[in-house]
């Protein structure tokens, strides 16, 4: 703009990306010659004259609630069984008896054998994944420093495996583009997992391990374990 002062379309177009008035305004002024602003007019607005910005708030504040519901899931399954808490018989107490690596309960989902699941995932990059539990960096306390302890040890990967036990659950996870076999090659799961999502979720990118797991924690809060 400032090199090309005499430039009509330069002009215009600069004043519609970096201005602040109404944008409605601006191009009709170029293109028809003549001022229509959002307040003249009987329909949406644009985003600088308010229904852009309201849509971000609220999807803003959408993405908080739901960070909020999962964050409390995550911290309460920490601290007992994830295996358990996913297939356990609903209104039980069970997953709080013990840890998710001790657990015995459910064949195929074993600690061990949650253990040797966790070994095929591998970082495809691009998610800022923790290496060891697979939580975005960019949502834990510890962050980048692998030195710190992890803030969910043993629950997203979980997860992940366990609710492929499940009708409902292996719906999700065809739903987050998963479209190999469940039940017979876990290791395409597992590879599948360790890769970045095909989306933003929450405008981020996450692995789709931690994708799954999300959806599977809001699937449960609000139809089966919500308080």
């Amino acid at each position: 703009m400032e090199r090309k002062r005499n430039e009509l379309d330069v002009q215009a177009m600069g004043m519609f990306l970096i201005g602040s008035g109404c944008r409605r305004g601006l191009m009709s002024s170029y293109l028809d010659g003549k001022r229509v602003a959002c307040n003249d007019v009987e329909s949406a607005g644009c985003d600088k004259c308010g229904d852009g910005t309201r849509e971000w708030q609220d999807a803003q504040s959408e993405t908080s609630t739901e960070w909020q519901q999962v964050q409390e899931v995550m911290d309460e399954i920490r601290e007992g069984c994830a295996v358990c808490w996913t297939l356990g018989e609903a209104g039980t107490d069970e997953w709080q008896k013990h840890k998710t690596m001790q657990c015995t309960a459910h064949p195929g989902v074993t600690g061990m054998e949650l253990d040797r699941f966790r070994r095929g995932i591998r970082d495809g990059g691009g998610s800022y994944s923790c290496r060891r539990c697979w939580v975005s960096q960019k949502y834990c306390a510890t962050g980048e420093a692998i030195s710190n302890q992890c803030q969910w040890p043993n629950v997203v990967i979980p997860l992940a495996r366990a609710v492929a036990e499940l009708e409902m659950g292996a719906q999700i996870i065809r739903e987050c583009g998963y479209e190999g076999q469940l039940g017979l090659n876990w290791q395409e799961y597992a590879a599948w997992l360790g890769k970045r999502h095909r989306q933003r979720v929450w405008g981020q990118y996450f692995s789709n391990v931690m994708v799954v797991a999300i959806r599977i924690i809001l699937f449960e809060r609000r139809y089966h374990k919500a308080p």
